[in-house]
């Protein structure tokens, strides 16, 4: 004889606690995708504002599953464009002209995405104040960024292995003309190390590791009038 369970088929439908688990999942899944299409778009503007040199808005929505009337930021990409030596210094201006306050979270995932993905070591980014409450982030772009860029824009998706390391603190110090470090330092603009690397120097350099091309071309080079910096 056959015994029917008195639970009948319920016992192989999910639990309360299994949907609870299922929507927590689907919530995680749909914050994952919306940060990675967030970067994406910063990439898109990066390269257009890059490009065509004019500013390129970009209105970030929420992660909703639903279309949402009012994004929760505005923000405005801008980059400007100098000659140094020979090659070319590109900043990038990021401004927050104004962001939804009932979920100030969620506008700080999504502007740590885009810092994040542009360049992720935190003291390379200098946070200037704007009219009318806007704040600005600038940051030296570098030339691998660019291309990453251009590359989001031919692909139409992330390129492979990219901002997969998160936000990081700067753990070398490179050298540089000591005078232009000075200046660099007193009026927080961008040097360019030995090594080729533009940096805002912000940190003390004393026990970092030196960049170990800063240190070669150091070692070539007669040392009198260049200096670490961080």
């Amino acid at each position: 004889t056959h015994q029917v369970s008195v639970n009948g088929s319920s016992k192989f439908l999910p639990s309360e606690s299994d949907r609870k688990l299922q929507a927590i999942e689907e919530k995680i899944s749909r914050k994952e995708a919306w940060n990675r299409q967030v970067q994406l778009s910063a990439l898109v503007c990066l390269d257009r504002a890059y490009s065509q040199e004019s500013a390129v808005s970009f209105h970030v929505p929420g992660p909703s599953p639903t279309p949402v009337e009012e994004p929760l930021m505005h923000l405005e990409f801008a980059v400007s464009k100098e000659t140094i030596d020979g090659e070319e210094l590109a900043e990038l201006l990021l401004s927050v002209s104004s962001q939804d306050t009932s979920k100030p979270y969620l506008a700080e995932d999504a502007l740590g995405s885009i810092r994040e993905i542009v360049e992720p070591v935190v003291e390379r980014w200098r946070l200037l104040p704007g009219p009318g409450g806007m704040l600005i982030w600038s940051t030296i772009l570098s030339a691998d960024l660019i291309a990453t860029a251009k590359g989001a824009v031919e692909l139409g998706e992330l390129p492979e292995g990219v901002s997969k390391s998160g936000f990081r603190f700067a753990v070398r110090a490179h050298y540089a003309k000591a005078h232009s470090l000075v200046d660099a330092t007193v009026e927080g603009d961008p040097v360019r190390g030995l090594c080729g690397t533009w940096f805002v120097p912000t940190a003390d350099p004393s026990g970092r590791d030196i960049c170990p091309i800063c240190a070669g071309r150091y070692e070539e080079l007669d040392s009198g009038g260049l200096s670490p910096g961080q």
